[in-house]
């Protein structure tokens, strides 16, 4: 009887070794997983990325980032920069000449003038109106060609003034550009109140917010990145909204154009009393940084009054009742609310050249409190309820 026992052993041993491996004792791992654990473990270990998954995910940022894309692809053209007919008849005297002046400038303008008046005398019906107009542009441009040298002869301007055509950036600089500006603003505006009213509020709607504060990092370091994260959401609204404009106005002679941006900004008829010793280009730099400036602070204060509420939804209700309805009611046509939003701040050129100067000033002022107030409720060491 002793073999039989032998014998079913070797047949157990053998069957082991032929069996098929079992799956499920040893299952082979899914890349996809592996790679969204991975994800997820490096999130974990870096603080500015937890709350960028909080703001896209937990608190629906995502929906605001499509609608940013939205507004990027939808941005159509700018408006046509308003000048007066003879100026527009005379447009491609204004290219020809534009650039340095001096008395050959003028002796050409004098022999354009004498060819369309000649051309006139036989012209009938629209071709003669629009004639006159050309010599009406023409008289324009000489007058100022004029005005020009005088003023590079007077010794009293940092660099030499050259010609521009009238319309030179005035999509953004003009005083016409108020309302397109004011869409503009105002989207930016409700974006980035959007995207960040919930930073602070989801903590306290999920209960974190004596625990965060309790560790080493949950104050002063915590604030930092959410700060860096607001300037992230901020360059992206800013790119979705005014990058296509940028473009379009370096890009389009009809608007300005590469040509110009070395030229001294004394050449812009807005400018022409101006001391500055500035480019177009340096301004137009300055204009748009201020404007990412503006779009910042509004996303900082913003994130004060998140700290105010306990709930996601009542900090984007609050923060749209401050800054966004007021807004929307001044882009209807309501000019009087219009200094009681950031408006002017985000326009800039109001405040520089249109009397808006008083209440981008007091916005400025009440955003930098707005943001220091809550670094200082954030770095104190009561924590919060």
């Amino acid at each position: 009887t002793a073999p039989v026992p032998a014998a079913a052993h070797v047949r157990r041993i053998i069957s082991i070794f032929r069996q098929r491996p079992d799956r499920n004792r040893n299952p082979k791992p899914n890349p996809i997983e592996s790679l969204l654990d991975r994800i997820r473990r490096r999130t974990y270990k870096n603080v500015f990325l937890q709350e960028t998954g909080k703001v896209l995910f937990a608190e629906r940022g995502i929906f605001i980032l499509i609608a940013l894309v939205y507004v990027f692809v939808t941005f159509g053209s700018l408006p046509k920069p308003t000048v007066s007919e003879e100026q527009h008849a005379a447009l491609s005297y204004y290219k020809k000449y534009s650039g340095s002046v001096s008395e050959e400038t003028l002796r050409g303008i004098d022999e354009d003038t004498e060819r369309v008046s000649g051309l006139l005398s036989s012209a009938e019906g629209f071709t003669e109106l629009g004639l006159r107009k050309t010599l009406s542009g023409l008289e324009t441009l000489r007058e100022e060609v004029e005005d020009i040298m005088l003023r590079n002869e007077s010794g009293e301007y940092p660099r030499e003034i050259k010609l521009l055509p009238p319309f030179t950036y005035m999509v953004a600089f003009g005083e016409d550009s108020r309302d397109f500006e004011t869409g503009r603003g105002l989207k930016a505006l409700l974006l980035i109140a959007l995207f960040t009213a919930g930073m602070y509020a989801y903590e306290r709607q999920s209960g974190m917010t004596k625990l965060l504060r309790a560790l080493p990092n949950g104050r002063g370091k915590l604030f930092l990145k959410k700060e860096l994260l607001t300037f992230a959401l901020s360059v992206l609204v800013f790119a979705a909204v005014y990058l296509p404009e940028i473009v379009s106005l370096a890009s389009n002679e009809l608007y300005g154009g590469f040509a110009c941006f070395s030229y001294p900004i004394q050449g812009l008829a807005l400018l022409r009393e101006s001391r500055l010793p500035i480019s177009v280009g340096t301004l137009t730099v300055l204009f748009y940084l201020g404007r990412l400036l503006a779009i910042f602070l509004i996303g900082s204060a913003v994130g004060l009054i998140s700290r105010m509420t306990d709930r996601v939804n009542t900090a984007l209700v609050a923060s749209c009742a401050v800054f966004a309805v007021p807004a929307c009611v001044a882009a209807m046509g309501v000019s009087s609310i219009r200094p009681f939003t950031p408006l002017p701040l985000i326009w800039g050129a109001g405040a520089y050249f249109y009397g808006e100067h008083v209440p981008a000033l007091i916005w400025l002022v009440l955003l930098l409190a707005m943001t220091a107030a809550n670094h200082a409720v954030n770095c104190s060491k009561r924590t919060c309820s």
